[in-house]
């Protein structure tokens, strides 16, 4: 009379099916891809001041412009990428900060002095710096470079 096994076939299955999990996670099916790109004018000047902000509805992403206006995406840190997906795009802290004379009927120019007022000065058109009116929308399926062209104020 043969012997009794402990083989028990759901076991095998349920096997098979974590070795695959685990190939597909070490693949990196379903993790961050590396999106980089640069700001520029039509002009070909970079825009080397601010942050490219990819925002989807689960998840945003920001990279830091360097002075030849590149970024490099990340999330919860720094150029990690971001997940596979459509994005809406826009751009934050494009800015620069200079004097603004003062409002009128402010107490210094009714005393005939000037108040030096720091005042943001935009860089690029308002209408990038808004996820709702920036009009860039990307769809990233893999690591990829997507160069971005902005208009000045």
């Amino acid at each position: 009379m043969p012997k009794p096994t402990n083989f028990n076939p759901y076991m095998k299955h349920l096997s098979i099916t974590l070795a695959l999990f685990c190939m597909l996670i070490a693949t990196g099916c379903g993790g961050n891809v590396k999106v980089t790109g640069k700001v520029s004018f039509p002009d070909g000047e970079p825009l080397s001041t601010g942050q490219v902000i990819f925002e989807s509805e689960k998840i945003s992403a920001m990279g830091k412009l360097s002075e030849d206006g590149s970024y490099t995406l990340g999330t919860d840190k720094e150029n990690n990428g971001v997940p596979r997906g459509k994005y809406r795009v826009y751009i934050t802290g494009a800015v620069t900060y200079g004097e603004a004379p003062p409002p009128p009927g402010d107490m210094y120019a009714r005393r005939g002095s000037e108040s030096p007022l720091a005042a943001s000065i935009p860089l690029v058109h308002r209408k990038y710096m808004s996820v709702e009116t920036s009009g860039i929308e990307v769809e990233v399926q893999g690591t990829m470079t997507h160069d971005i062209k902005v208009e000045r104020p």
